[in-house]
């Protein structure tokens, strides 16, 4: 039971790290003890896309790009606040969506 369990949250986390030996998708038998991979992993990737993605770890964004990107957040939580007002005052469905198109 806890290789079920197990099994699903890999599955749900593949994106991160968690790449199953053989196949797309972890089984509960791939965690049994005793368990023999019955193929070769397949790898999709050369040393040198592997050097590229490798590059990209640890690489910090540019102050410009996380200032625009809080401003951006800030607008639509002024937008949301907007609306929520007008729907509270009774505002019509077109109004609240001028609102948040604005």
């Amino acid at each position: 039971m806890v290789a079920h369990l197990v099994a699903e949250i890999r599955n749900a986390m593949l994106d991160k790290a968690f790449k199953p030996p053989t196949g797309d998708l972890w089984t509960p038998q791939m965690l049994m003890p005793g368990y023999k991979v019955t193929s070769e992993p397949t790898q999709d990737w050369d040393w040198r896309t592997q050097k590229e993605r490798m590059k990209l770890i640890g690489k910090r964004p540019e102050p410009a790009k996380i200032k625009a990107d809080l401003e951006a957040r800030r607008e639509t939580q002024t937008r949301f606040q907007m609306a929520e007002a007008a729907k509270e005052r009774g505002a019509t469905a077109e109004e609240i969506r001028l609102i948040m198109e604005a």
